[in-house]
């Protein structure tokens, strides 16, 4: 069939055109009588966006826009029939959507037997905005009659006859030509030079100065255009003598026609060939080298010039140049198993010794002279390279904490990280699609979207925001993003947007700024000192520098915060106070944990006594400050030194009581006894129950006077080897004791053991000998006595503690008025209550519990 290229043509050098064309820098496809895809090269995938296994077996108009579809059909069916096309349009389906517009050229190679085999197709791409509307006219002559035109030319010149062939070469019927001028006929089909060189050849032929001649030349037609003939003329001389000429006329406007179609493909391989990134070799049917490129040359480094390899053997070659791979053997023993086996492999990766990775196609082909080697490498050192960055990159979007985001600049988001799973519990197909804004917290998205759109107008490249998104579960979480535009970036075309969760970092900005507002409130409210001293450590020795004193502060010394602040505390307070208070400062910064310390100062207001307490501020290990409170504590001192002196005299009095009473008692209790011994009298027991009274009164007249003191060093106590002691140490009669679960207590054992082992005296007193009592703790800092007696009588609990009050007969009244003194020089609180089974019960609080 006409214009369709047979497979085992030579198109020279000896390599077909289709597998070139295969691996040539345009997109080039190959498609079977059914229209479907039976081969595409690398250029074509690239262009596209698709694998390979994603094409091939599928129909071309597969991949075709819809509109484009439709006309498929009749532009394959002229494609098959007339052998060839030339910059057919159609818009080509990207696998992520876009339309791709592109032009077409292609012939279809023939069985032999004028059927298509397949089609050889290449396509470049042509943009919208820069198409430009190319028309390139050819006039092809389509001869569908190849024999040849016969015809005489008598004496005359004129034409005698033409056979009926000339009819479907020029379109003119023999009669109208016939006893024509031949000249004449000619200077109407041909041009004037071409006519008028015939004309002289015609007369010469007659005349006999020329035997014949030959000529090509194009010639005009009744309506089927131009073509081309080769004409032979040839002098006959008749019988009579006459002489003539004979012609015969062939249409060679086909064979023309494949002449330029064969060197614009020669031409057009050369070029390819020459100008490909890919270094090519090819090797014949005796594996002696017919082709081979620059690059082929330049990956291999070989110095001689690459026609120098024409003739030679592939496998000399190859030898030559082994040492250059990582593994020489292996890659000669992996050239003869492909050649034995004769199966093409694309794109498999060859290591070179330099450290350099080439990419090897090998692709077994035939042609008239037999079987053919074909060799393709590419250096993609750079490409693994960028394959490597790109595989960390991805692995830095998949695994990345923070949500990678990709919207257009409408919004509507193109890809979400799989971050977002656990950030806002959303699936990242979920998200895709949608627009972005639907999810932002109402509140925040109008401010949002000016932010967003400054960025689509180019005003600013990229912003931070935070606003709330809305998790999966309904719920609303903080999120700090950036937008970064990359519309510009072709790999990304959109809007990079990187997020995090924020919300328990704003939940602790929130209760930073309560407690801010809080301490605050606490500084300027608080009635002790408070002060802030800088730390500075720019020096060998820390420096302070006063910083901040509250009002409190200002009033108790007279400083001003205004007038101090930023001094160093020699500049404040001058240099022997400065000194002082610093040297507790330093104390505290070398301790690295809070002191107390009382001092006496002199200050503006006056000289005061100050119980201090300085904590150190650490921020990241290092002491940046210290935090100070004092309390004046001058009148407090004042009152415990006159109470100091009261406690004194009073137990100087205590000790002259029990001395001067208690001698007479001890002489009276004598003389009882021995008048016991003496007479029988009813008024005997009275009065030893009378002396024996006196003599507690005495007792517990000392205790009370000497309780009321501050206790002494405290200790840790368990409360049950208290409470066993002093139960010991009382008659209790068949009274029952119960401690509840075992707490520790901080207090002075000895006054303790006289607060219990009053209670439990009280308790058994007034509940018999049988009363059950109970000890336990009531909280975190308090603890009870308790017990099932009769309790308190009604009108009673406002005056238990009194001194010298008791509901009992024979009691003295000062032994819960004991109780009440040294809970209260321990710092506690006690209240009566009534029990859960009706007797008393004593609860302390502010107590020291461990």
């Amino acid at each position: 069939m006409d214009g369709y290229s047979d497979a085992n043509s030579d198109t020279g050098p000896g390599i077909e055109p289709g597998v070139l064309r295969s691996f040539a820098p345009h997109p080039y496809q190959s498609l079977n009588p059914a229209g479907e895809i039976i081969a595409v090269n690398d250029a074509w995938l690239e262009t596209l966006g698709y694998d390979r296994e994603e094409v091939l077996g599928e129909r071309f108009d597969d991949f075709v826009s819809p509109a484009g579809s439709l006309r498929f059909e009749s532009v394959f069916e002229d494609f098959g029939a007339e052998g060839r096309i030339t910059d057919v349009r159609f818009d080509l389906v990207h696998a992520d959507g876009h339309p791709v517009p592109v032009a077409l050229d292609g012939q279809v190679e023939g069985d032999g037997d004028g059927s298509m085999r397949r089609t050889h197709c290449q396509f470049r791409e042509v943009s919208d905005r820069a198409r430009r509307v190319r028309e390139l006219e050819r006039f092809e002559t389509i001869v569908e009659n190849t024999d040849d035109v016969v015809f005489e030319i008598d004496g005359e010149g004129a034409v005698s006859y033409v056979n009926p062939r000339i009819r479907a070469v020029l379109g003119r019927s023999p009669a109208a030509l016939e006893g024509e001028q031949a000249a004449a006929l000619a200077a109407g089909l041909i041009a004037e030079d071409r006519a008028d060189e015939l004309r002289e050849t015609i007369e010469s032929i007659l005349e006999g100065t020329e035997t014949g001649a030959q000529f090509e030349f194009t010639a005009d037609t009744e309506g089927m255009g131009q073509v081309t003939l080769s004409v032979r003329l040839s002098r006959v001389e008749h019988d009579a003598g006459e002489a003539g000429i004979v012609g015969v006329a062939r249409n060679v406007s086909a064979l023309k026609e494949r002449e330029r179609d064969l060197a614009r493909s020669t031409a057009v391989l050369s070029t390819v060939l020459d100008t490909m990134p890919v270094g090519v070799m090819a090797e014949d049917e005796h594996r002696e080298i017919m082709a081979a490129n620059d690059a082929f040359c330049e990956l291999f480094d070989l110095d001689a010039a690459c026609e120098e390899l024409l003739g030679r053997r592939g496998p000399d070659a190859a030898a030559a140049v082994k040492d250059q791979f990582a593994d020489p053997d292996g890659v000669i023993a992996r050239i003869e198993d492909l050649i034995d086996s004769r199966e093409a492999v694309l794109g498999e990766e060859v290591e070179m010794a330099d450290g350099r990775t080439l990419s090897r196609t090998y692709v077994p082909y035939s042609f008239a002279g037999g079987d053919g080697e074909l060799w393709l490498y590419r250096d993609i050192t750079e490409r693994k390279s960028r394959q490597r960055e790109l595989a960390k990159y991805q692995a830095f979007v998949e695994y990345s904490s923070d949500v990678i985001t990709i919207v257009d600049e409408n919004g509507v988001v193109e890809y979400v990280s799989p971050a977002s799973r656990d950030v806002s519990g959303h699936e990242p197909a979920t998200l895709e699609g949608t627009v972005s804004f639907e999810y932002v917290h109402p509140d925040d998205r109008a401010a949002l979207a000016d932010s967003f759109a400054d960025v689509i107008s180019g005003e600013t490249d990229r912003l931070s925001a935070e606003y709330r998104f809305e998790h999966a579960d309904g719920s609303w979480i903080w999120v700090e993003s950036t937008a970064i535009d990359r519309r510009q970036v072709d790999e990304i075309g959109g809007i990079v947007v990187v997020s995090r969760d924020v919300t328990d970092r704003k939940e602790r900005e929130w209760d930073m700024r309560r407690l801010t507002r809080e301490y605050e409130t606490i500084v300027q409210e608080a009635e002790d000192a408070v002060f802030l001293i800088d730390v500075q450590t720019d020096g060998e020795d820390p420096e302070f520098r006063i910083e901040r004193l509250n009002p409190a502060h200002e009033a108790m010394t007279g400083l001003q915060s205004e007038e101090v602040r930023g001094k160093q505390l020699e500049a404040a307070l001058g240099d022997e106070l400065g000194g002082e208070v610093g040297e507790n400062y330093r104390r505290c910064y070398e301790a690295g944990e809070p002191i107390s310390f009382e001092e006496e100062l002199e200050l503006p207001a006056g000289t005061r006594i100050w119980q201090t307490k300085l904590a150190p501020v650490e921020v990241e290990g290092a002491i940046t400050q210290i935090v100070g409170i004092s309390r004046d504590i001058t009148e407090r001192k004042a009152y415990e030194r006159e109470l100091q002196r009261k406690n004194e005299r009073l137990d100087e009095f205590a000790g002259v009581v029990s001395h001067d009473l208690r001698n007479p008692i001890s002489v009276a209790q004598g003389r009882a006894a021995l008048l016991d011994e003496a007479v029988d009298s009813d008024h005997l027991p009275p009065l030893r129950d009378a002396l024996e009274r006196m003599e507690r009164i005495i007792e517990d007249t000392l205790t009370l006077a000497r309780q009321g003191e501050s206790v002494g060093e405290t200790e840790p106590i368990q409360i049950q080897d208290l409470v066993g002691q002093c139960w010991g140490m009382v008659d209790t009669e068949s009274a029952t004791i119960d401690v509840g679960e075992p707490f520790e207590i901080r207090g002075d054992r000895d006054r303790l053991q006289h607060v219990f082992e009053n209670l439990f005296r009280n308790a058994v007193e007034h509940g018999g000998e049988d009363v059950a009592v109970c000890v336990g703790r009531a909280g975190p800092n308090s603890l009870f006595v308790a017990d099932d007696g009769p309790g308190i009588p009604d009108g009673e609990t406002d005056r238990i503690f009194d001194a010298g009050h008791s509901v009992a007969p024979g009691n003295t009244g000062f032994g819960l008025t004991i109780v009440q003194r040294i809970a209260e020089a321990h710092g506690w609180s006690v209240e009566v209550a009534e029990s859960e089974d009706g007797g008393a019960r004593f609860e302390f609080t502010g107590v020291e519990i461990e």
